[in-house]
């Protein structure tokens, strides 16, 4: 009896597990382009995001008056569309994404990107493998997070988002010498990045189909 309980007890624990990662991948928000904006960060696979607790940043909807109307359109395309959710999931995709790609990870890479986007991601990653570059960077914290431009292309739903964030860049050779970046400056950078769906896909993640970062 003992051993059905328990038995019962793991199924519903693994239940639980599996919605919340469906809700996690369900707002994460995607896009790729043929821009790719990303200073390299460190290749070692035990290099992480140092991220300072902070509260995340409030839901802000750039040039409202404008973008209303674009946001109306996915919600009539897709009733299920809610901007404070995809802006979270924006700014846990965008922490991801970065880490992933400091790190060289190319298979946690590949589920959030479009596939051009993660073909131009890869060669960026391979040049600097051959290279021998180590990137030593880091996402200290995300500022801001707030939609820039918001429209409906036919079925598709894209959506800009402006990050504001502070991170550290250094490149370093293979025996660790500094070719770039100071480990001790933190830089104000932002990014660009537009996610897109088929609002009729019974998929809910987004892609990151396009990224772009100011000079």
């Amino acid at each position: 009896m003992n051993n059905q309980f328990q038995s019962f007890d793991l199924i519903f624990l693994a239940a639980i597990a599996g919605y919340l990662i469906y809700r996690l991948y369900s707002v994460l928000g995607q896009r790729g382009s043929n821009t790719v904006d990303f200073e390299p960060l460190q290749n070692k696979p035990n290099n992480v995001i140092r991220l300072k607790k902070n509260k995340k940043p409030g839901i802000i909807i750039e040039h409202e008056d404008i973008e209303l109307q674009g946001i109306k359109q996915i919600q009539k395309a897709d009733p299920n569309f809610n901007v404070e959710e995809f802006l979270k999931g924006a700014q846990i995709a965008f922490e991801i994404i970065v880490t992933a790609f400091n790190q060289g990870d190319k298979e946690r890479l590949k589920p959030l990107l479009d596939p051009h986007l993660y073909k131009h991601f890869i060669k960026i990653i391979t040049q600097a493998e051959k290279a021998g570059e180590i990137w030593d960077h880091s996402l200290v914290r995300i500022q801001s997070a707030a939609i820039e431009h918001a429209r409906l292309s036919g079925l598709t739903a894209l959506i800009t988002v402006k990050f504001v964030s502070e991170q550290i860049h250094v490149i370093r050779d293979s025996d660790e010498k500094i070719l770039e970046g100071d480990p001790d400056q933190i830089e104000k950078i932002s990014d660009f990045w537009t996610f897109s769906r088929d609002t009729t896909s019974r998929d809910p993640n987004w892609l990151l189909s396009n990224t772009d970062t100011p000079s």
